[in-house]
């Protein structure tokens, strides 16, 4: 008997976490980051310090997607973000700034694996494209020195994770890491002229500056 009843479970849960994901459902789905760290920088000359920085790194993000169940499992979207970084040097003498605000466009897939009723894994495939600006103050002494730029970015890759389901239409999601490409190009102009400076990189992102939270809704 307990184990027709524990077959009867897995049956029941394998269905209703289907029928959260099935075809012709909706998708809406959304996340918020922020991280703040501190780091310690020393220039010496000599054997003796001669700067001192103390770095500090702050991300803000938030990110909107909107998808649609093209068939059992499998939704496909598009999102917007926007995400606020910046970057503080605060030394002896001087003190560096640089901001950077960017508005991205992003088309995504996801395909879901149900596992239980309460847990599915799924892979979601992100496409981005993002604008923005940036601004450069370095102060030394009485003397600022400010730049301002354009910022253009673009990756492609895959980030998996998993939902927890809270009822049949509310999850809360995971996504942790990231695999793919990414670039980024930075503009500035001054006395007629243009400095433009670029990088890019495959590979692979997996720790804990990588985890993304979100929480996700169904509707039918």
């Amino acid at each position: 008997m307990k184990k027709i009843t524990l077959i009867l479970g897995l049956v029941v849960g394998t269905y209703t976490a289907q029928a959260q994901l099935e075809k012709g459902s909706l998708l809406l789905s959304g996340d918020i980051g922020f991280n703040s760290s501190t780091g310690k920088m020393e220039i010496t000359s000599g054997g003796n310090t001669v700067t001192q920085a103390d770095p500090k790194f702050t991300d803000f993000n938030l990110n909107l997607q909107g998808g649609y169940f093209v068939a059992d499992n499998f939704a496909v979207g598009l999102g917007i973000g926007y995400g606020l970084s910046k970057i503080t040097e605060d030394g002896d003498d001087f003190l560096d700034e640089i901001s950077t605000g960017i508005f991205a466009i992003n088309p995504f897939a996801r395909y879901y694996i149900p596992y239980t009723n309460k847990f599915a894994f799924f892979a979601q495939l992100d496409l981005g494209i993002g604008f923005g600006s940036t601004k450069t103050e370095s102060r030394m002494g009485n003397t600022t020195i400010t730049d301002e730029g354009s910022v253009n970015v673009f990756g492609i890759g895959v980030s998996p994770g998993f939902t927890y389901f809270l009822t049949e239409s509310i999850g809360l999601d995971l996504r942790v890491g990231f695999l793919g490409y990414n670039s980024a190009s930075t503009s500035f102009e001054s006395n007629n002229s243009t400095t433009t400076n670029s990088i890019s990189g495959t590979g692979v992102n997996i720790g804990l500056n990588s985890l993304t939270f979100g929480l996700s809704v169904f509707l039918d």
